[in-house]
């Protein structure tokens, strides 16, 4: 299938539509539940909660657990680093059913990023029988907390994203809030030019605080014209904003993106992945957590609505 459009949409569209799947993560964030609870009296036609295999007894999960089972998900347990489970669900879907639409909705706002970069490969790679595929990928930001301290990067890649192409690397990094990790990325790669995204304005001012102290190493080496800030709330700027950049400096560079946060962003990365393949994306994670945090929602929701299509079937219904 291809990607075929995007756009932002809010919550009373989630109200009105009819979802042929509803995807949770069951984690020990608070923030998991969210989504679920505002959607309470939505019935989707199959609810599935991918329930972390890790920290199964921490913080919120045994409530998040209770309430899921009461709203009618069925659980499947995935490690954070696997992605099984959900190709599994979303190959179920497929093959049972047999019409033009599908109507799927994602809350990532606890998944690892593995998880919602699999669902979108996942459609791409599809040879389909169904014209779209529409799928809204909902994320509930959380309210300040400090940064974890002593995060390090995990390169799920063993070296930088290969390419046989000779045109010089250009490093994207979208900045999160962890000290040291955008500076360790930046060091490893060695990019002939880097462009840093960061929310501002974002939740809350103390994010962006903690952020600009925290990479302070790194903003501070990059002109003004290469440090790109966004509204956190509008998801349509940051597309497009990301488009921008990477449109024109594909023309001339070998792009390398490396999201490390926050979830929309990482988002808008792997969407302009499945735009232009050309643009490479290098897979990082912090791992599995040692420790955990909570994240208790803010209240708001960002959802963006996401259209996959082929030429399909015409089905006789």
């Amino acid at each position: 299938m291809e990607l075929d459009s995007t756009v932002q949409v809010v919550f009373e569209d989630l109200k009105n539509q009819n979802f042929d799947l509803f995807i949770a993560a069951c984690g020990y964030e608070t923030r998991s539940i969210f989504l679920p609870q505002r959607l309470a009296s939505h019935q989707a036609k199959r609810k599935v909660a991918i329930a972390f295999t890790e920290h199964c007894g921490d913080l919120s999960r045994p409530f998040n657990d209770k309430v899921l089972t009461q709203l009618g998900f069925e659980f499947c347990d995935a490690s954070m680093l696997n992605i099984e489970k959900i190709t599994h669900v979303l190959t179920d879907l497929c093959t049972s059913q047999k019409k033009e639409e599908l109507n799927i909705l994602v809350d990532y706002s606890s998944m690892p990023k593995l998880w919602y970069n699999a669902i979108i490969n996942y459609f791409l790679e599809l040879e389909s029988e169904h014209k779209n595929v529409h799928i809204c990928f909902s994320y509930t930001p959380s309210e300040y907390s400090k940064a974890t301290k002593n995060i390090s990067n995990r390169f799920l890649d063993s070296a930088i994203p290969a390419s046989s192409s000779s045109k010089p690397k250009a490093l994207v990094i979208g900045l999160g809030y962890e000290k040291g990790r955008a500076e360790e990325l930046a060091n490893k790669l060695k990019a002939d030019v880097t462009y840093s995204f960061y929310s501002d304005p974002a939740v809350d001012p103390r994010f962006v605080a903690e952020l600009v102290d925290n990479n302070k190493s790194v903003l501070n080496n990059l002109e003004s014209a290469r440090i790109i800030k966004y509204p956190i709330y509008d998801l349509n700027f940051i597309n497009t904003a990301l488009t921008n950049l990477c449109v024109d400096l594909r023309l001339t560079h070998q792009i390398v993106l490396a999201p490390l946060g926050p979830k929309p962003f990482t988002l808008m990365c792997f969407l302009m992945n499945a735009r232009y393949p050309d643009t490479k994306i290098w897979r990082i994670t912090s791992g599995l957590p040692k420790e955990v945090a909570d994240r208790k929602p803010n209240g708001e929701l960002l959802i963006y609505k996401v259209l996959f299509t082929s030429e399909g079937v015409d089905y006789d219904e």
